[in-house]
């Protein structure tokens, strides 16, 4: 069974870095998300082989790819989540379905409730999604041999998430929101 859930991942790991590639060929953008596939790819390879330092070397990697291309990721991601969100009919009312995750259901939340509060939910969403997968991960077998470490990164992660998962959506959020308000003011 454990054999079965490793190769389940490095096949997803390995589809993903082919559809990233293939999405930065189409696109012409920055070839960050490529890198961050085929870096998870080989980190699960080397945890699969037992090359725990291997992974250590492949996270500082993905780390500074990420640091150095911080920015253009932003701007795209800004981007698209604006295009998208200026796309959605904020006329119709909120579905269940809205609450999770949708640029239709974000842009009816901030239309409706405000950016901090579309923000405020955003946040809760990622860092409850983060902490089930966390918990899977910690109790499953395959975490077994470093799950001190894993504890400690993923309490890291539980305190850093919720900060910079908001101010990154607020930011998002306010923008869409003053171009919503000023296309209204000219009307």
């Amino acid at each position: 069974m454990e054999k079965i859930v490793w190769i389940l991942a490095l096949t997803f790991f390995a589809l993903m870095t082919i559809y990233n590639l293939y999405m930065w060929r189409k696109d012409q953008t920055i070839f960050v998300a490529p890198v961050i596939g085929l870096m998870m790819f080989i980190g699960t390879l080397a945890a699969y082989l037992g090359y725990y330092h291997l992974i250590t070397l492949v996270i500082i990697f993905g780390g500074l790819i990420v640091f150095k291309y911080r920015k253009q990721m932003k701007n795209k991601t800004d981007k698209t989540i604006l295009d998208k969100m200026k796309a959605a009919n904020t006329e119709e009312p909120m579905k269940a379905l809205d609450y999770f995750g949708t640029a239709d259901g974000w842009a009816k939340l901030v239309t409706s409730k405000g950016a901090k509060f579309a923000s405020f939910i955003h946040t809760i969403e990622v860092t409850i999604i983060f902490l089930i997968i966390g918990v899977i991960l910690y109790f499953s077998s395959l975490m077994a041999e470093f799950q001190d470490g894993f504890l400690h990164a993923m309490l890291v992660m539980i305190l850093i998430l919720p900060i910079t998962e908001y101010r990154k959506m607020y930011r998002i959020f306010s923008k869409y929101e003053m171009q919503k308000n000023s296309i209204a003011a000219t009307k």
